[in-house]
């Protein structure tokens, strides 16, 4: 399946545009002090200043608000694959809630019969590209749109963030929280990016991860292995500074030799983003689209998303040209 990003609008904590967004590698946005209730400081990367008094799901429906805004056609008739926050939507009451929340601001949004939400976490955008592979196959002349919001610009959730010791802050260690809402609108081509395989899978063993690993990382690291007949030129990984997400892949990163050189590059977007939550996989796709049409990529991409909880999920990608 061939694809190409023909609209798109970007809301980054670093970035207020999709231009900025992609070039983040090489034109850094630093992240600001921001203090907590308890006058604790940490840095991180917000599109608004923080209200104590302002409540997560709202700041959720502001950012994806001014995402609609940059948009140049309505998305209203077409299908819809949402990822929402993965961060404060924990439960089935939570997600149902903020659903509920949406469907009021937006009636429209994801009234279409194809339309889904995809509520697990990182993992969510690339589970998405399924579904839309199988739109396609009934709408080959439609359009798609990958749709996600998310944010760490939530007070009591930094606080318990920093009282993990989780969060940036003097001694240079720990994730930058972040925030941001992306919107993608998508055709079928007979160019643009070629998606070559995905995958998803269940960490099952998961209360089990100092014994045996990542199973569900390992499964679909074999399965990239699977698909290949050449080397991969870039992996594209979520890294953001836990320890627990960078075992989750290094301890099975040896699955991959076979099909890793000495030429294989990786990219940690979130070195230079800020943790974005469920969003963070739709800017890596975003940016490795980008990157290939731009002609900073060529040969075969990796992306590898791994969710905080349960799902993790792999594609490959490569460029088909006009």
């Amino acid at each position: 399946m061939n694809l190409v990003i023909e609209h798109q609008s970007m809301l980054l904590g670093k970035a207020s545009d999709s231009k900025l967004a992609t070039r983040l590698d090489s034109v850094p946005v630093f992240p600001e002090e921001v203090v907590l209730k308890d006058e604790r400081s940490i840095f991180g990367s917000f599109c608004y200043e923080l209200d104590v008094f302002e409540t997560v799901e709202s700041r959720y429906l502001a950012l994806l608000s001014q995402a609609l805004d940059g948009l140049e056609v309505d998305p209203s008739n077409d299908p819809v694959l949402f990822i929402p926050p993965s961060y404060g939507l924990q439960d089935q009451n939570q997600l149902s809630q903020w659903t509920k929340l949406l469907a009021e601001a937006h009636p429209n949004l994801v009234s279409h019969a194809d339309s889904r939400v995809y509520p697990y976490g990182r993992a969510a955008a690339l589970m998405a590209l399924s579904h839309l592979q199988e739109i396609f196959k009934h709408r080959p002349d439609g359009r798609v749109w990958l749709m996600g919001v998310d944010s760490l610009g939530d007070f009591n959730l930094l606080d318990l963030l920093a009282q993990d010791g989780m969060l940036l802050d003097e001694s240079g260690e720990g994730i930058v929280a972040s925030e941001g809402a992306i919107i993608l609108g998508l055709r079928r081509s007979t160019h643009g990016l070629t998606v070559n395989w995905s995958g998803s899978d269940a960490n099952i063993q998961r209360h089990n991860i100092h014994d045996q690993g990542d199973i569900a990382v390992e499964q679909l690291f074999h399965n990239v292995v699977d698909q290949m007949n050449t080397a991969l030129s870039w992996i594209y990984l979520p890294d953001n500074g836990d320890a627990q997400l960078t075992q989750a892949w290094s301890d099975k990163y040896r699955v991959l030799a076979p099909v890793v050189s000495k030429h294989t590059q990786m990219n940690f977007s979130t070195v230079f983003t800020g943790e974005l939550g469920s969003v963070g996989a739709l800017y890596r796709f975003f940016h490795i689209y980008e990157s290939y049409r731009k002609e900073r990529l060529e040969g075969l991409t990796l992306q590898c998303e791994i969710s905080d909880k349960l799902y993790r999920a792999m594609a490959i990608y490569n460029w088909t040209s006009i």
